[in-house]
């Protein structure tokens, strides 16, 4: 993504890690809370002693801006959540990091003091707009649990069929990655993706009802081949000279391999909400689907800048029918 080539995160990019960051600390104490063998008292006051003097050594690195404290755990909370973050990390996302460390430490002493760690955090997370502590530390939402879910919620074979379909294709660009990562640059760079789809996509693995083994084809492989198709054509058509530009173009029309129309693309897209709908109810903090308004302007923006660029979809056309069809049928 362009935005974690950039010395600083986008804001959902950071908030996800941030909040991937509180989830997993909290999990740890509650974990802690819940053994079975406690610690003894002189256990407890070495242990407040080393939070609190990692407390001073915090606020020292803020003064400094120096932030080789909390970058390792950012990183990891990132690698949680399958985002990665820019090596440095920033000064805006250094500061947060280490303000939350601090209060998640100021936390746990509290815990370890004999609070409840429910009751703890409880302001913590207020701040956060979370009030379900045991229902955040839960382990994050994965793509295949959200399409689980959405299978239970959309029984009908139709929706499952359109749930499955985009569901492989995010799992072949994504990977099975948590829900939460799912911010909305990361959601229009897989758009952008599947918007290179050939429209035929799926249907070159030689499968029938003669032959039922057929052969594997990932999406990425149909992508580049119509991408070298395209080229060649292109490259032909860009050499003839006698032709002007609207000429030209007309003829990439016929001779390009036709792509997935927005229609399909806005369907990717609803099936990727109702995922969405469907994680929330497994788990907090999940993303919103972007609208069709912000991604059809995100599929313009990746129109490369030449005069003979043209996006070839050939869209079904449906005629009405006419009354002697009607009378028929």
């Amino acid at each position: 993504m362009d935005a974690l080539t950039k010395d600083s995160p986008n804001p959902e990019t950071a908030k996800a890690v941030l909040t991937e960051m509180l989830r997993s600390a909290l999990e740890g104490m509650l974990q802690e809370q819940n053994q079975d063998t406690a610690l003894s008292a002189g256990e407890v006051d070495q242990k407040i002693e080393a939070l609190q003097e990692e407390n001073r050594r915090l606020r020292q690195a803020a003064r400094n801006r120096q932030w080789t404290v909390v970058e390792p755990l950012l990183h990891d909370a990132g690698d949680r959540v399958a985002l990665k973050l820019p090596t440095p990390i920033s000064n805006d996302l250094g500061k947060r990091a280490t303000a939350l460390q601090r209060r998640l430490n100021e936390v746990e002493i509290a815990v370890q003091e004999g609070d409840d760690v429910r009751y703890a955090s409880s302001d913590l997370l207020a701040e956060h707009g979370l009030d379900d502590f045991d229902k955040f530390v839960q382990a994050p939402v994965l793509l295949s649990q959200a399409r689980a879910r959405t299978d239970e919620n959309y029984p009908s074979d139709d929706m499952k069929k359109i749930t499955a379909s985009v569901y492989r294709l995010m799992e072949e660009y994504l990977g099975d990655i948590p829900v939460a990562s799912l911010t909305k640059e990361r959601q229009k760079e897989f758009l952008g993706w599947a918007s290179r789809l050939p429209r035929t996509q799926g249907k070159s693995h030689g499968r029938n009802r003669f032959e039922s083994e057929g052969k594997s084809i990932t999406k990425e492989f149909e992508i580049s081949q119509a991408d070298a198709a395209d080229f060649q054509v292109m490259e032909e058509v860009r050499a003839i000279e006698r032709l002007s530009n609207p000429e030209k173009r007309a003829l990439l029309v016929e001779r390009l391999v036709p792509r997935v129309t927005l229609c399909t693309l806005k369907k990717y897209r609803d099936a990727m909400n109702r995922m969405f709908k469907s994680a929330s109810e497994l788990g907090p903090e999940i993303p919103k689907a972007i609208s069709y308004k912000e991604m059809q302007r995100h599929i313009q923006s990746l129109e490369p800048d030449d005069e003979l660029h043209v996006r070839v979809t050939k869209p079904k056309n449906r005629m009405p029918w006419t009354t002697e069809r009607i009378a028929r049928l």
